[in-house]
């Protein structure tokens, strides 16, 4: 994102789509380069940046005073990264149908102690009963909407107390954990984690997709590579 918005729209100069220092240093999730990557620390545990955009971001890093931390905002993005993937995912793959609306359920009662979790499991109840009521032709595909836009609330009403709770680490620069994993929704954030690894991720159908997209991805390589390299000798 960081090189892109940098990139695009070299109309009028350089600078990209001329976005402000902070909202560029809210993209930079992780603040280092893609030299200088630390699987042992949540900010360096990906890069951030490319090394040709190094110097941009040393001069916001300056000028923000960031001291190579990520921004307050970075937090926030990445919770909200996190939420609309995984609960697009989950719908996604009902849809297709490689999870069934009980199987989710199960999920979920695995961890029906949890207040936040208690409560998607009663409303996909309540859900249900509606949809029934209302004779609904796809009960399911109600049910699992619903049940995501309810889990999207309940994910972003804590994501914000969380951020309010660890307000001045963050704003120190100490704070080192995902904001959805230190929040009261992090269980419902774990129970559709293992529904992506053990359901859809390496589901024949996603597998398949990904094979075709490796095919292709593959071929483009291996054209624009060598004419990218050799564009001075053609």
């Amino acid at each position: 994102m960081f090189r892109l918005v940098n990139k695009l729209s070299l109309v009028v100069d350089e600078f990209g789509m001329n976005l402000t220092y902070p909202v560029m240093s809210t993209f930079i999730k992780y603040p280092v380069s893609s030299t200088k990557i630390n699987v042992n620390k949540l900010i360096s545990k990906k890069m951030g940046y490319f090394s040709s955009e190094e110097k941009i971001y040393d001069v916001i890093n300056e000028e923000l005073g960031l001291n190579s931390r990520r921004h307050p905002l970075a937090f926030l993005l990445e919770a909200a990264d996190d939420i609309a993937y995984l609960t697009a995912d989950i719908e996604d793959a009902h849809h297709k149908g490689i999870i069934s609306m009980r199987s989710i359920e199960e999920y979920f009662k695995t961890c029906e102690n949890d207040e936040l979790v208690a409560t998607v499991i009663k409303s996909m109840k309540e859900y249900k009963l509606k949809a029934e009521n209302m004779n609904y032709n796809d009960i399911e595909n109600y049910v699992i909407h619903r049940t995501r836009v309810l889990i999207k609330g309940l994910m972003i009403d804590a994501v914000h107390s969380a951020f309010d709770e660890h307000y001045e680490s963050i704003m120190r620069g100490t704070f080192d954990s995902e904001l959805i994993d230190v929040s009261c929704a992090s269980k419902i954030a774990n129970i559709l984690r293992r529904i992506e690894k053990n359901e859809i991720y390496y589901s024949p159908q996603i597998l398949k997709n990904k094979t075709k997209a490796f095919s292709v991805l593959k071929k483009l390589l291996e054209t624009y590579i060598p004419a990218v390299v050799n564009w001075n000798k053609m």
